[in-house]
């Protein structure tokens, strides 16, 4: 699962917001332009383009579907095309064809809002999905506001938009979170998991490896104050330099402290990491955050060296949440001529299907019962079912998730292992009514 990543410098773009455009001609019930009159350079480049802008409106022709992708390449755009066809031959949403529509963000801040625009003000798209990086969402969340228009996000786990929901429901209640789960249930997922698997492997004491951004701070202190109230030790904890690639020092010094498992965030990094860790044999476990970890050629990439690892994520392509899981994952590798989907190929699916279930449900495309409709939404998807927490709870808009009461739709554990042919499987270890495969220690710990 992507990070919330750090704070990275925004820059100024000219005229970004004053000078977009006003007002739109058609569907302003949902669209917004943003900012007021067209001035300057970027007033200009859309002068062009308003003869679009009237579009179609109203409950006919096709629904269009945004995507913005960055980050997880082409995963997401798939997993939409899969739906859309999926929709097709299902009838549609309310008897209308389902298209896509694809945006690069390069998981740039001004690239992401640039492709947002496009979508929106050219495209004519009537929902967005998307976007797997958190300065990318923070950035886009009062542009979802202005424009009125939904929009799911499925790759950040950002509490930003959360917490806009919470202060300013009225404004920024376009914002839907399918997956991943956010921040702080991450975090409480671990903690579960360490809480069950810790006692099964014999894990005492806990090192903690961080990826030395400024995002994982509060990660760190969370962890330093929460785990010893679990019955866990944490004898050693460091923070890396980003631009580290020699983990020998950090490992000597792990095993010296008689660190049992060594819990990472790594959300950037990793790979020198882990292929140390193995080519080493060091004597203590690895897992934790690790968001490369999820990608399914890992492992190949890396020469087997991700065995026994694990960390969390919504999905696998072993998995069998629900029924509609591995119905999924054919037709993922069937329409990407073989690949397996990623966490944010699951989460796009099941933001398609939560869209086209709370339309049918309104009964209308209307934006406000359709978002009354999400809000109550319980259905199947892929990693789960999905449900959102209406505007009076604690995380508006999020992913409904609760590991205390056996509820872990949309985050599980996996640990890298191999099948019959020694090809690297993503098994899934824990909650254990979804496992797939017993957890497996290295043998040289």
């Amino acid at each position: 699962m992507a990070p919330p990543f750090e704070n990275e410098s925004l820059g100024v773009e000219s005229n970004s917001r004053s000078t977009v455009l006003a007002a739109r001609t058609s569907r302003t019930s949902r669209r917004r332009l943003l900012g007021a009159a067209a001035t300057g350079a970027l007033g200009t480049a859309f002068a062009g383009c308003l003869s679009s802008l009237t579009g179609t409106g109203g409950d006919s022709g096709a629904v269009k579907i945004g995507v913005l992708t960055g980050g997880t390449g082409p995963a997401q755009s798939t997993a939409a095309e899969v739906a859309a066809e999926t929709l097709e031959e299902n009838g549609g949403i309310r008897g209308r064809d389902v298209t896509v529509s694809t945006a690069e963000t390069d998981s740039s801040p001004l690239e992401a809002r640039r492709s947002y625009h496009r979508l929106v003000l050219e495209e004519d798209v009537d929902v967005t999905m998307g976007i797997s990086t958190g300065t990318v969402l923070d950035y886009l969340i009062d542009d979802f506001a202005e424009q009125q228009l939904l929009h799911f996000t499925t790759g950040s786990e950002s509490l930003t938009p959360t917490k806009r929901i919470d202060e300013e429901y009225e404004k920024y209640k376009y914002h839907f979170r399918t997956g991943p789960v956010n921040t702080e249930q991450l975090i409480e997922n671990q903690f579960a998991f360490l809480q069950n698997m810790g006692p099964q492997q014999g894990w005492q004491s806990v090192g903690l490896l961080v990826e030395g951004y400024p995002w994982t701070e509060g990660i760190v202190s969370t962890f330093e104050d929460q785990l010893p109230k679990l019955g866990f030790e944490i004898p050693y904890s460091h923070r890396y330099q980003p631009a580290r690639d020699d983990f020998g020092s950090i490992y000597d010094d792990a095993e010296q402290a008689g660190v049992d498992v060594m819990w990472v965030v790594m959300g950037h990094t990793g790979d020198e990491a882990v292929t140390q860790w193995a080519r080493e044999t060091r004597a203590f476990e690895f897992g934790g955050t690790h968001v490369r970890l999820q990608y399914p050629d890992y492992y190949e990439n890396l020469d087997a060296a991700p065995r026994f690892t694990f960390t969390q994520t919504s999905a696998t392509a072993t998995s069998e949440l629900t029924p509609r899981t591995q119905d999924f994952v054919d037709r993922y590798r069937s329409k990407s001529g073989g690949d397996e989907p990623i966490y944010t190929s699951y989460n796009m699916y099941d933001s398609i299907v939560a869209y086209a279930e709370a339309v049918e449900r309104a009964g209308a495309f209307d934006t406000e019962a359709v978002i009354a409709e999400l809000e109550s939404l319980e259905v199947p998807g892929t990693t789960g079912t999905i449900s959102y927490y209406d505007g009076s709870s604690r995380y508006p808009h999020d992913r409904k998730f609760d590991p205390e009461n056996d509820d872990h739709s949309g985050s599980i554990f996996f640990q890298w292992q191999t099948d019959e042919n020694g090809n690297g499987v993503q098994e899934v270890v824990w909650p254990e009514k979804f496992e797939t495969a017993t957890y497996t220690s290295p043998p040289w710990v």
